[in-house]
């Protein structure tokens, strides 16, 4: 029996992205440079990152979803729209965070002792996930400020550390020169998700398609209007 088909979905940035692949083996994958605009190009991406290989929604094996943590309207954009494509087609959804998919990605090019993800969650704080070279993760998610001594610890004992994603150059901004910590140039995109999303579809480690909502961590940046209309 051939590997299902795995429909992966990122929206946890700036970037709107779409990939597909047999099992963990990239097919094809579409990136939208393009912030606050995921409702808008999300749909279509879908469909010609499907055409491109002559497939439809109902021949799919799963959907998996970035689900956090990131921008809010964006991962709210890429739940719902995983979650109707898996009612539609009644198939399992599969969550896998960016953090997770950036350090996999890194784990692939560099080798390092520990992979820092970093997700820009303004100002001077960042969404972060450390996990080892085996890709465990060493600690939950969260956000945090980020100072000169964020994660030097890390570094005892001539340990090297791989840095990525959306908060990478705010991070080596604020650390100075130690260069125990390296940053590939890797962007994000769903089509890092598929080996993880492989993972968990052999393991059947499936989300509920009611109850599942995303990893936020932190409330969503409304501001007041300065003036109200009555």
């Amino acid at each position: 029996m051939s590997p299902p088909l795995i429909l992966c979905i990122d929206t946890a940035t700036d970037v709107c992205s779409v990939a597909l692949g047999r099992g963990a083996q990239l097919l094809a994958y579409s990136d939208m440079h393009e912030g606050r605009a995921h409702a808008k190009y999300l749909p279509r991406m879908i469909e010609e990152v499907l055409e491109r290989q002559h497939l439809s929604v109902a021949q799919l094996g799963a959907v998996c979803v970035a689900g956090g943590p990131g921008s809010y309207t964006g991962l709210r954009v890429g739940v719902a729209t995983a979650k109707g494509l898996c009612h539609v087609a009644q198939i399992p959804l599969i969550e896998v965070s960016t953090l997770l998919a950036l350090a996999d990605a890194a784990r692939a090019v560099v080798e390092a002792d520990y992979y820092l993800s970093l997700l820009d969650a303004r100002r001077m704080e960042v969404y972060s996930c450390v996990v080892d070279r085996e890709g465990r993760i060493l600690r939950p998610f969260c956000a945090e400020q980020l100072h000169a001594d964020s994660y030097r610890a890390l570094t005892e004992g001539e340990k090297t550390v791989a840095v990525v994603g959306t908060g990478a150059e705010k991070f080596r901004n604020t650390l100075g020169t130690n260069t125990a910590f390296v940053f590939p140039d890797i962007a994000v995109s769903a089509r890092h998700m598929l080996a993880r999303a492989y993972e968990r579809f052999q393991a059947a480690h499936f989300e509920d398609l009611l109850r599942f909502e995303p990893r936020y961590l932190k409330p969503p940046n409304i501001t007041r209007p300065k003036k109200f209309i009555l």
